[in-house]
């Protein structure tokens, strides 16, 4: 896959016509709603949201654990080896594809 050019795509932008232009402006516009809706819930595991502890055992000793197949940063309790990240809970929890569920749940 190639790497994001912001040059070339400046120059794709320059080529539109202005009925195009409005028509990526309106898609711009729904890949944002969808990824701040994405980082809002991932924001739930930083240090002092809901996802902080462990949710099985209730522990504070956490540590970072990869990341899941939606970018969603995992945690691991030192305590239990219980597994979770700031979706779990959420009603994104166990959806593969969120942006589908964003688009629909958003719009």
């Amino acid at each position: 896959m190639r790497r994001f050019d912001p040059a070339e795509f400046g120059r794709m932008l320059a080529r539109l016509t202005p009925q195009e232009l409005r028509q990526a402006e309106a898609l711009f516009v729904d890949a944002r709603k969808r990824a701040e809706a994405v980082l809002e819930i991932d924001a739930r595991a930083d240090a002092d949201g809901p996802a902080a502890s462990c949710p099985r055992c209730g522990g504070d000793a956490r540590t970072r654990w990869g990341r899941t197949r939606t970018s969603a940063q995992r945690w691991h309790c030192s305590e239990c080896g219980a597994t979770w990240s700031g979706r779990s809970g959420t009603p994104l929890a166990r959806v593969h594809r969120p942006a589908w569920w964003l688009r629909w749940r958003v719009t």
